[in-house]
C-alpha cells in the first residue's frame, strides 16, 4: 500500500466526520441498553495505526467498543459517492484490521428502522443492532 499513503494520511484522519447523526446517537443508546457492563463511545479517536507496517494518519471510529476492539462504522450513501471515498474507507478498515480490531461496517441500506424516524425503543432498530453487532460474539 507504499504507493497510497498521501492519499491515507490527507484523507484517513483529516476528513473525519465531528457531528453527531441521529443513526448514531440511536445505534449507541441501544448498545449501551444492551451491554451496561462495556463502555460504548462515540466518536472514538484511533491513533498509531499502520497500514502493511508503515505507520498512518489516525482515524476517528463513529461508535467504538474500546475494550473490545470494535469499531462501528456508519455508512450511509456520501461513503458511495466517489472512488476515493470509498478507497479512504478501505484503506481504514484494512489500517484498523491490522491493529486488530474488529471493523462492523453498518450501511444505511441495510438498517433502514435505524436511519429513519423509528424511535430507539422500536423493536426493529434493537434488532437491527443486535444483528449487526452478531459479529463482533459479545
Amino acid at each position: 500500500m507504499g504507493k497510497g499513503n498521501y492519499f491515507i494520511n490527507k484523507n484517513m484522519g483529516d476528513a473525519c466526520n465531528t457531528e453527531y447523526r441521529k443513526e448514531q446517537v440511536k445505534t449507541t443508546q441501544i448498545l449501551r441498553n444492551l451491554y451496561p457492563e462495556l463502555s460504548i463511545v462515540q466518536e472514538y479517536e484511533v491513533n498509531k495505526l499502520t497500514l502493511d507496517g508503515i505507520p498512518t494518519a489516525h482515524c476517528v471510529l463513529d461508535i467504538a467498543i474500546p475494550s473490545k476492539k470494535i469499531a462501528i462504522r456508519l455508512m450511509g450513501g456520501i461513503h458511495q459517492v466517489s472512488k476515493s471515498r470509498i478507497r479512504k474507507d478501505e484503506f481504514q478498515e484494512e489500517a484498523l484490521m491490522e491493529s486488530k480490531w474488529i471493523v462492523i461496517d453498518m450501511i444505511a441500506d441495510e438498517y433502514p428502522n435505524l436511519w429513519g424516524k423509528n424511535d430507539l425503543n422500536d423493536v426493529n432498530c434493537i434488532r437491527e443492532v443486535e444483528d449487526m453487532i452478531k459479529p463482533a460474539k459479545l
